[in-house]
């Protein structure tokens, strides 16, 4: 039987004696086939480093090589276990496979109400009676889509996921037809980035009761992390004036001062389970993204109680950047700060930069001609 196996070569990239390729696959480092087909031990380079172009071209080997005929397509829930299973091989982010779980194989718990619950892709085809992978039609795809109670940005991203997975299989030889393949993106009202408001802030920290909470809600808008590093924090983190981690997302360090006051707020906490101010970890075996949920579960309840329904966790984030934005401090530094590249920083705020927006304004005016506005506008003002 034929795998695919991680390549290391050495001269590949940043890869030598001195300074071997890491422990995961090197992004310049070829994938490679390596078994036994039809007796004979098979290795050699696939000469890709995409792990989907590998399938597809593993398939054809294996295909090429043997008399035997095609096997029958596999069922949803074979197709679905090879998938995860590739995925965990890619050594995708836990969180990123956490989400294709849910998506493709997501059970609901006892007493979870239905109308609450997005079925999993495995669900909806032994309802629909779809056993085989091949079953499935555009329209089946559509009306999978139709069941997710998700919203907004979270269903875009769901349906890439939704459309990566069957182009990996078509790719796979799994299916002769993508059924995804023209599937819309759906339409969503984006928001786009918005910061709280000066009021918005104010009431919602008048909604929170809890001193715990609140207090996870002042280090959130004024470190700027993402909540699931904020969860996460630890008393040695906190070095003096400054708190310390490495951002799980992006793995970059961060280091931001805090206030005196907020720094005295948060050491006066009791701990939780497990040693943590805002996760109650009970077990080793604990999942980060657990607490992360029941923690934007408190947060929705707070911004309902505000008034503010579009409240969610990462506007404090974003109010935290438009604050150093309003006093001019660089896309550089803020980066730094976040824990996140220029490119990405620039990308998402660069619209608030106030010396940009002047900018802008003087390429608007030089384009105004006085005589013709005085013209248009009856009237013999001059404009500059």
């Amino acid at each position: 039987m034929l795998r695919i196996v991680p390549r290391h070569l050495k001269g590949c990239g940043e890869s030598s004696e001195a300074n071997p390729c890491p422990p995961k696959q090197h992004p310049k480092c070829p994938l490679w086939i390596k078994g036994y087909l039809n007796g004979k031990l098979i290795r050699r380079s696939l000469d890709t480093t995409n792990w989907q172009i590998a399938a597809q071209r593993l398939i054809q080997i294996e295909t090429a090589g043997s008399v035997k005929p095609l096997l029958t397509p596999p069922t949803v829930a074979i197709a679905v276990a090879r998938f995860l299973s590739a995925a965990r091989d890619r050594e995708l982010r836990k969180a990123t496979l956490k989400k294709f779980g849910v998506l493709l194989a997501r059970e609901p718990k006892p007493g979870v109400a239905s109308d609450s619950f997005s079925p999993s892709l495995i669900m909806f085809a032994r309802t629909k009676g779809l056993r085989s992978l091949a079953d499935f039609t555009p329209d089946d795809v559509v009306e999978f889509r139709q069941t997710w109670c998700d919203r907004g940005l979270s269903k875009t991203k769901k349906s890439e996921r939704l459309k990566s997975f069957f182009r990996y299989a078509h790719e796979s030889g799994w299916m002769a037809n993508n059924p995804a393949r023209n599937l819309k993106p759906p339409k969503v009202d984006d928001p786009g980035v918005v910061a709280f408001s000066d009021e918005e802030m104010t009431k919602i920290m008048e909604a929170c009761l809890d001193d715990r909470l609140k207090t996870f809600l002042l280090v959130m808008r004024f470190s700027g992390l993402a909540i699931g590093d904020a969860v996460q924090i630890l008393p040695d983190r906190i070095e003096g004036e400054h708190l310390i981690l490495r951002r799980a997302k992006t793995g970059k360090p961060v280091k931001v001062l805090l206030p005196d006051v907020l720094l005295a707020r948060l050491r006066s906490l009791s701990l939780l389970c497990g040693g943590y101010y805002f996760w109650n970890r009970q077990s080793e075996n604990s999942d980060v993204q657990t607490a992360t949920g029941n923690m934007r579960r408190s947060l929705r309840r707070v911004f309902r109680a505000a008034g503010v329904a579009t409240g969610h966790p990462h506007q404090f984030r974003h109010t935290f950047v438009r604050a150093h934005l309003e006093h001019d401090v660089t896309l550089e530094t803020i980066a730094d700060l976040l824990g996140n590249s220029v490119k990405i920083v620039e990308k998402h705020y660069a619209t608030w930069v106030p010396s940009r927006q002047r900018k802008l304004d003087e390429a608007v005016k030089r384009t105004w001609d006085s005589a013709e506005l005085a013209t248009y506008c009856d009237s013999k003002a001059k404009f500059t």
